[in-house]
């Protein structure tokens, strides 16, 4: 018989800088930033980021009421680009536990498959998936890693679960999905009848979808004069992760510094 096969040997897989594929990978991350950049500034220069409205009458209230009537048009090449964003963060965290792993005190595995990035919500997921996931990291490292886990209650932290969940969907199952959030409403309503102050506005930061309610303005009917109504308005707006913290951009942009900021860590103590 031969001799026992063994797991790759990390230490020999090295490239010129222990970090250096993560680098690359968070870089690239900035690349596709920068395309989604320019496809949102290619959208708002043609005024495609507002919602229209439209407006009806509630009889039972006496108010007229004012509906998101059609969201903006989500460009076909938005969505694989915030996913390509997406997985290269997520590849350079797991390209970093490669490298810490690489120069810990396993440089030899027998599941090399097992090795990723874990980013977890409590400290008892943390210690049982550290152990597998980063075999043999040294002190430093780990220390580093542990710090921007989620369950710290850190910003990158909480960037960090954003990434985990938004790019296993888009990884595995489906693109991700932009919804859209209100930033400012202006409705101006026409009608024969006398209009008292509007009882409810839609807050700035608020997902909208087609059918929400935007504006309740009650009115006093004039005895003989059948209602009339229009609305002139629009709902400025701008895309949003589902399940996101903000603004798209801003959101992606917070994972990505929360990237940049633990790779430089782990180099710090390397």
């Amino acid at each position: 018989m031969g001799r026992p096969r063994r797991g790759p040997g990390l230490r020999g897989m090295a490239t010129v800088h222990p970090f250096e594929s993560a680098r690359h990978k968070y870089l690239r991350a900035y690349e596709h930033l920068q395309s989604l950049k320019g496809i949102l500034t290619r959208v708002g220069a043609r005024g495609g980021w507002a919602a229209s409205c439209e407006v009806s009458f509630d009889a039972e209230s006496t108010e007229a009421v004012v509906r998101i009537a059609s969201l903006p048009t989500v460009p076909s090449d938005l969505p694989p680009t915030v996913g390509d964003v997406l997985g290269n963060l997520r590849q350079s965290l797991d390209h970093l536990a490669w490298a810490c792993v690489a120069l810990g005190a396993t440089p030899v595995l027998t599941r090399p498959q097992a090795v990723y990035f874990p980013i977890v919500d409590d400290v008892a997921t943390w210690e049982t998936k550290a152990k597998k996931a980063l075999p043999g990291v040294g002190d430093p490292h780990l220390a580093a890693i542990r710090d921007v886990q989620p369950f710290s209650g850190s910003r990158p932290g909480d960037a960090l679960a954003r990434l985990r969940d938004q790019s296993n969907p888009d990884k595995h199952r489906v693109s991700v999905s932009v919804s859209h959030q209100a930033l400012d409403a202006h409705a101006t309503l026409r009608t024969n009848w006398e209009v008292s102050h509007p009882s409810e506005v839609v807050g700035a930061g608020s997902t909208i979808s087609v059918g929400d309610e935007i504006l309740r303005l009650p009115l006093r009917p004039f005895v003989g004069q059948p209602l009339r109504l229009h609305v002139v308005g629009e709902v400025q707006c701008v895309p949003v992760l589902e399940g996101g913290s903000g603004p798209l951009l801003e959101d992606l942009w917070e994972m990505y510094l929360a990237t940049q900021g633990i790779l430089s860590d782990c180099e710090a103590v390397t």
